[in-house]
C-alpha cells in the first residue's frame, strides 16, 4: 500500500508539472477540469487526519491547492468541484478576453501606397447652433467614387466645443484662424478584406481619442474654406491589446447649410437626426495598425496559480 501511495504521489507529481506548463486557453481549461474530475474518483476515499480529525483549510487554499493536485486526501463532496472550477474560471476570465483569433495585421496603411482610399465626412449641427458647438456629431466612411462606406468607418464622435488656438489677419480682413475641437465616443469599422485583414471578418472597435485641428480662412472679413486635419486612435473589439492610429489630412469643407446649393449626394448622413451641418472631403489617410500582446496572453497555468498563493 505504502508502495502504491509513492507510485501515486509521483503520477501526481508528474501530471501536476505538465499542467503548470500549459498555455492558458479555453481548450486547455476544460481538459485541466476533466483530470481534476478524475482525480476526485480516484482519491475521494482518501482522508488525511491528525489527531483523528479532518484538517481543515480555507476555501480559497482548497481551491488553489486543488488546482495544483496537492488535494491531500480530503474527501469532498462533488459540489465543491463545482465551486473550484468556478472560482478558477473566474482567475482565468481576464486571460481568456484577452485571446484574439483574428487579429488585424500590424503595418501602416495610407492612400498614398493604395492601402487606403479617401472619404468623405459629416458633422451634424445636432443643436442646430452651427460648426464648432458642444454636441456636433461626426460621421466619416471611405468613398471610392462608387461606394460609401465600403472600406472604413468612423461615426458617432460628439464635440466638446471648438476652442481658439490662433489667428492672423491683415487691415483688410484677410487671414485665418485656428480651431482646436476634441471629440468623445465614437466607434470605427475596417474591412475585413483590406490589406491589415485576412478576409475571415471585419473588425470593429472604440474610438478612444479624436481630435480635429481646423484652420478658417477669410478675405475681406468672410469665411471662404476650412481645412482639417484629425487625429483619431482607438482600440480594437475583442482584440484589446490591438490599436490604431488613424491620421486624416487636408479635410476640405465642401458644402455647409445656409450654402445657396443643394446638399450634396453620396455623403454620410447627419447623426443625431439633425437637419443641418456640414460635408467634407477627406483625401490622405495614413492608419498605423500595432497589436501588443500581454502578458497574461501567455500565461501557462502555473503562472496563474502563483498569483494567489
Amino acid at each position: 500500500m505504502v508502495k502504491d501511495r509513492r507510485r501515486a504521489r509521483r503520477q501526481q507529481g508528474e501530471v501536476s508539472g505538465l499542467i503548470n506548463t500549459l498555455p492558458l486557453t479555453k481548450t486547455n481549461f476544460w481538459f485541466i477540469l476533466y483530470l481534476l474530475a478524475e482525480i476526485f474518483d480516484c482519491k475521494k476515499n482518501n482522508m488525511r487526519q491528525e489527531g483523528g480529525r479532518v484538517k481543515k483549510r480555507s476555501f480559497i487554499k482548497f481551491a488553489i491547492r486543488s488546482t495544483s493536485f496537492s488535494l491531500g486526501g480530503f474527501s469532498v463532496k462533488k459540489l465543491n468541484l463545482i465551486l473550484v472550477s468556478l472560482l478558477i474560471l473566474a482567475f482565468a476570465a481576464p486571460a481568456f478576453g484577452q485571446v484574439c483569433y483574428n487579429a488585424p495585421k500590424d503595418g501602416v496603411y495610407t492612400t498614398n501606397n493604395g492601402t487606403m482610399i479617401g472619404g468623405r465626412a459629416s458633422e451634424a449641427w445636432c443643436a442646430g447652433l452651427g460648426p464648432g458647438q458642444p454636441g456636433n456629431t461626426e460621421n466619416a466612411q471611405s468613398w471610392d467614387g462608387a461606394v460609401l462606406g465600403g472600406q472604413w468607418k468612423v461615426w458617432g464622435m460628439a464635440s466638446e466645443g471648438a476652442v481658439e488656438t490662433a489667428r492672423y489677419f491683415d487691415v483688410y480682413g484677410n487671414g485665418w484662424i485656428d480651431y482646436a475641437t476634441n471629440y468623445t465616443g465614437g466607434q470605427f469599422w475596417l474591412s475585413g478584406t483590406g490589406s491589415w485583414g485576412s478576409g475571415a471578418t471585419d473588425y470593429t472597435g472604440l474610438v478612444t481619442y479624436f481630435n480635429v485641428a481646423a484652420r478658417v480662412t477669410y478675405v475681406a472679413g468672410s469665411p471662404v474654406g476650412v481645412t482639417s486635419n484629425i487625429l483619431l486612435m482607438g482600440t480594437f473589439d475583442n482584440c484589446t491589446h490591438c490599436q490604431i492610429q488613424y491620421a486624416i489630412s487636408n479635410a476640405l469643407l465642401v458644402w455647409q447649410t445656409g450654402y445657396p446649393t443643394v446638399m450634396l449626394a453620396d455623403y454620410p448622413p447627419f447623426l443625431c437626426g439633425a437637419a443641418s451641418g456640414e460635408l467634407f472631403d477627406a483625401c490622405c489617410i495614413v492608419a498605423k495598425i500595432f497589436c501588443q500582446p500581454t502578458a497574461v496572453d501567455e500565461s501557462t497555468w502555473g503562472a496563474i496559480k502563483s498569483l494567489y498563493r
